[in-house]
């Protein structure tokens, strides 16, 4: 075999694997994204009720629906960016 012919096999084996990879490294991103969304929604299901059963009254727990809606335009803005 020329040396061409031995770098054109080699481009296409690089060609071919990029697709596979391509999709891997999505694949890895969106689980990153979903592990880190799970203990955020945790958080934020489960603090209501403690703080609840600890005497905060209603009022402070229902404000703190600010700091949601601050990640959740954080999220949106960096989206844009």
């Amino acid at each position: 075999m020329f040396p061409r012919e031995k770098e054109a096999d080699a481009a296409d084996q690089v060609e071919g694997a990029l697709p596979a990879l391509r999709a891997r490294v999505w694949v890895a991103l969106a689980g990153l994204y979903v592990a880190q969304a799970i203990p955020l929604n945790l958080v934020a299901a489960a603090l209501p009720p403690i703080l609840r059963a600890r005497g905060v009254d209603l009022a402070v727990i229902g404000g703190l629906g600010i700091f949601d809606a601050a990640l959740g335009a954080e999220s949106f803005l960096g989206a844009l960016c």
